[in-house]
């Protein structure tokens, strides 16, 4: 399956493949007399037991699509640690400050993420046969008060065989974007966050969410039989899109 129209709708920002990113001013800066919804965002990775503190690409996508996409107020209590994106956020948080110089617009919402993943490479009499990754992602939504509204959760189970030519960085990479727009796809979906999105974002945020639910399917219904049938397909098929049409 070709990935470019995926990544590109999906992970533009994610990548920071330019040092525009945080040239540019932010694309999603309201009117001054404006006061968005405000969301506080927290994210953890943890590989065979060791927390991953560099290239928190989990934590950059859940803001950028937040804060581009909803047009969210988004507080990162996580640091990316790719430079353009901290330096990005660093910038936002800078003009937060200007607008809010006594921070008193209230949080709406808490959002706290955790992904948790074991690697595996099959070995055969010594020999490492594959790239496998398994483990487990979750996510609470909550009330500044902790009050949990929503909380999601399924398994990641994927791999390649080493004779695909993928190294283990770029299977993990390329079943990691699924796994965060998954994830992503549901919070801005959920009743409570969608009702907070302003109604002139709603068609954008509808056809990004048609957009990555099909093609989602897609590449789950094109994959090994353990994915198409798995809880991560059962997920995504159990996903409302808010807006779309009954049928």
């Amino acid at each position: 399956m070709t990935t470019s129209r995926f990544a590109l709708s999906a992970l533009a920002a994610l990548l920071c493949a330019s040092g525009a990113l945080a040239q540019d001013a932010p694309a999603s800066q309201p009117a001054k007399t404006d006061a968005p919804p405000r969301i506080e965002v927290e994210s953890t990775i943890t590989l065979d037991g060791k927390a991953q503190d560099k290239q928190n690409k989990l934590q950059y996508f859940a803001y950028s699509q937040l804060n581009s996409l909803a047009r969210f107020r988004v507080d990162s209590k996580t640091p990316v640690g790719i430079k353009a994106a901290d330096k990005y956020i660093a910038k936002m948080d800078r003009f937060w400050k200007k607008e809010d110089p006594n921070n008193e617009h209230p949080v709406t919402f808490r959002l706290q993420i955790t992904q948790t993943v074991r690697y595996d490479a099959s070995k055969f009499y010594g020999e490492a046969q594959a790239h496998n990754f398994h483990g487990e992602i979750k996510a609470v939504l909550s009330k500044p008060d902790g009050t949990e509204l929503r909380s999601w959760s399924f398994p990641l189970n994927w791999g390649r065989l080493i004779s695909s030519g993928l190294s283990r960085s770029q299977v993990r990479d390329r079943y990691d974007q699924r796994v965060y727009t998954t994830l992503l796809l549901a919070v801005l979906n959920e009743p409570a966050v969608h009702a907070q999105i302003a109604p002139k974002r709603h068609a954008k945020v509808l056809k990004w969410s048609q957009d990555m639910k099909g093609q989602l399917k897609k590449f789950l219904d094109g994959s090994t039989k353990a994915l198409a049938e798995g809880e991560m397909a059962k997920f995504v098929a159990g996903i409302e899109i808010q807006g779309a049409e009954k049928k």
